[in-house]
Formats: C-alpha cells, sequence, structure tokens
C-alpha cells in the first residue's frame, strides 16, 4: 500500500463539475485565502472512504500525500492521520504528533485544519503542556492560529476550558476574519457545555471582540440575550472604541476579492472602498454604508434595519446606511455590495 497507489485511487473518484464548485467555496481566486489551491472534485464522505482503505500507509507515505498539491490528497493524508491515532499506542501518537507540527505548512485551509487538529494535537496534548498552542498563537501563518484555537475542541469534550478562553483572548485583536470564527466556535462549544463559563467570558470581552467572533459565540443564546451582547458591541463602536467596525470592513474586503480596480481609502471619517476611482460602499463605525443612486437609494430607506447616511444632519445623496442587524450574514451583504456596484458602474471612470 503506498501513496501512488491511493492518489490513483482518488483521480479515479475526480468530478471536474465537483472541482470547480470546490474552487469557488474555498476561494481559491486570486487574492484569496486559499489562493492557488488545486481541487480534482472529491467529495468528503468518498475521501472518507478511501481514508479506510489507506489507513495503515506508514508516516513517510503519508508525507508524500500531505505535501501534494492537490487539495484532496492532503485532505485524505490528514483523515488517515486522525484514524491511526483514534487507535495506537503512544509512541506512534507522539510520532504522529511531531511529524504534524514539521508539516503545518501544507495544512493550509480551514477543512484540513478543522478535520485533524482535535484529534492530533489537541488528543496528544490532553494530558501534557499546552504550551505548544499558545506559540502558535504568535505565529504570522494564518493556518497554525486556527490550529491552535480549533485544537482545543478536543479539551472542550472533557469539560475543559481554560486553553480555549485564554486562546481566545489572545486572538482578540487578530485581523482574519477565518480565525474570528474559529474563536466565536470554540466559545460556542464552551457554551454548550457550560454557559455560565462563557457568560462570564463574554461579560468581560463582548465589546472588544471582533464582530463575527461574538455572532459565533452567542448562536446559541436566546434572541434576547444575543441582542444584548450584540448591543455591548454597538456601544462600544458608538462610544468611540474604534473608528470602525474593523471586521465587517474586512467582510466587504473578501466580497470585492475578485474585482479589479478596487482601493481603500478612509473619507469624511469612514473606510471608503473604490471602484474604478469612484466610492461604492464602506463602513461607519459599525454599518455598511452604500453608494445606490438616487432611484435605488429611496427606495431601500423603505427596508429593515436601512438608514439614511447622515454624518452632518444633511443626508449624502445617494447613500445609505445599513445597521448590524441588515448585513448579519455575508449573502445580505453580498446583496447590498451588488446593488451598489450596479449603480457605481454606470459613473465614468476616474
Amino acid at each position: 500500500m503506498t501513496a501512488k497507489e491511493a492518489k490513483q485511487k482518488l483521480k479515479s473518484l475526480a468530478s471536474p463539475d465537483v472541482a470547480k464548485s470546490s474552487g469557488r467555496f474555498f476561494k481559491t481566486g486570486p487574492g484569496q485565502y486559499g489562493e492557488g489551491d488545486i481541487f480534482i472534485g472529491i467529495k468528503v464522505p468518498t475521501l472518507r472512504t478511501v481514508s479506510r482503505e489507506f489507513r495503515g500507509l506508514p508516516l513517510n507515505e503519508i508525507e508524500s500525500l500531505l505535501k501534494s498539491a492537490i487539495h484532496e490528497e492532503r485532505h485524505l493524508a490528514l483523515m488517515i492521520l486522525v484514524l491511526q491515532v483514534a487507535k495506537c499506542d503512544d509512541a506512534h501518537r507522539r510520532a504522529v504528533f511531531d511529524f504534524y507540527m514539521r508539516n503545518t505548512k501544507f495544512i493550509n485551509n480551514w477543512d484540513l485544519v478543522d478535520c485533524s487538529a482535535p484529534q492530533v494535537v489537541g488528543g496528544y496534548l490532553m494530558e501534557k503542556s499546552r504550551k505548544p498552542l499558545l506559540d502558535l498563537t504568535k505565529s504570522k501563518f494564518l493556518w497554525e492560529r486556527r490550529i491552535a484555537i480549533v485544537s482545543t475542541q478536543h479539551f472542550i469534550r472533557h469539560d475543559d476550558f481554560a486553553d480555549t478562553l485564554a486562546i481566545s483572548q489572545r486572538l482578540l485583536k487578530d485581523e482574519e476574519d477565518l480565525i474570528h470564527k474559529a474563536t466565536g466556535w470554540m466559545l460556542r462549544e464552551v457554551g454548550q457545555k457550560a454557559q455560565a463559563v462563557l457568560e462570564a467570558f463574554l461579560d468581560q470581552h463582548a465589546s472588544s471582540m471582533p464582530r463575527t467572533m461574538l455572532r459565533y459565540a452567542i448562536e446559541k443564546f436566546p434572541p434576547d440575550q444575543r441582542r444584548a451582547y450584540l448591543q455591548r458591541k454597538r456601544t462600544s463602536i458608538e462610544g468611540g472604541d474604534v473608528a470602525f467596525d474593523d471586521n465587517l470592513a474586512a467582510r466587504i474586503r473578501d466580497a470585492l476579492a475578485r474585482r479589479r480596480n478596487v482601493e481603500e481609502k478612509k473619507m469624511f471619517g469612514c473606510l471608503c472602498f473604490l471602484l474604478n476611482g469612484n466610492a461604492l460602499a464602506g463602513v461607519w463605525k459599525n454599518s455598511l454604508i452604500a453608494r445606490l443612486g438616487p432611484d435605488e437609494g429611496e427606495l431601500a430607506l423603505l427596508e429593515p434595519h436601512v438608514r439614511a447616511f447622515d454624518i452632518t444632519r444633511r443626508p449624502m445623496r445617494n447613500w445609505v446606511a445599513v445597521e448590524p442587524e441588515g448585513v448579519e450574514d455575508d449573502g445580505q451583504l453580498k446583496n447590498w455590495i451588488e446593488r451598489a456596484i450596479k449603480f457605481v458602474k454606470t459613473l465614468p471612470k476616474k
């Protein structure tokens, strides 16, 4: 049984249509987090089946898979490692952990981290020092920081929350949306086990948490409690703790990542995004601002969570402000950005 045989097996199961869809889903376009990654088109359930067939591969053969340019081959390697550490002696578990930590540069997308870090890293460190995870929080490599927080899922399952909270606190100022999501997810997992522990963390940090991190953390709370914590964040922003919601800015960047001739500027106290030299959209405190034009702008004011964009008591013509509730999910945000693009593309380029 060899890596070459595993690669041949995957090649026989590949689907061009699935590959195309996966490339979009995992953001492989220019400037996106998965830029340049190659998919051949194999769904996760099929990969699981293949991993069971090749679970006996030695580490040197698994290394050949993990260092592949093909995403599914790396994914298969990690699935095999997870199967191996589920039933092995301490020596092999240590060997797998060391192998994983030496090769983190190949564990370079969120699905690769999330399918393996809790079992391989968290499982090994369960009865050991957690210092390796604290060290990873300082990494410049996005995926190593995600490994740090997602590995703690194993601890959470054993009612051990301290490292999840400590690492979450270290990541509060992280600039990456994928870290915000992972951290909020792990905090939510803590809350599922011990809501009082999560509430104590939120009472101390909610106002300084990136909005996505907070939204993920409180997802299972009752609506009134969710609103109360979101209001703390909103009050913090409006009170001047930050000039604008940097997480919303990151989400807009992601929505515009595939477009050319986009630039950012600070204008009239906001962070603005320009398309072809024309102001398109931006962030004012914790609200999205969108340039829709006179007709679309008037109609938009009739929609929920939309108001005139007014920072000087004189509403800015052609612009609307969308409150946080109106851009809670990425689909809502994308809709507003597309509407703004439709108007701004009618303007002459500058």
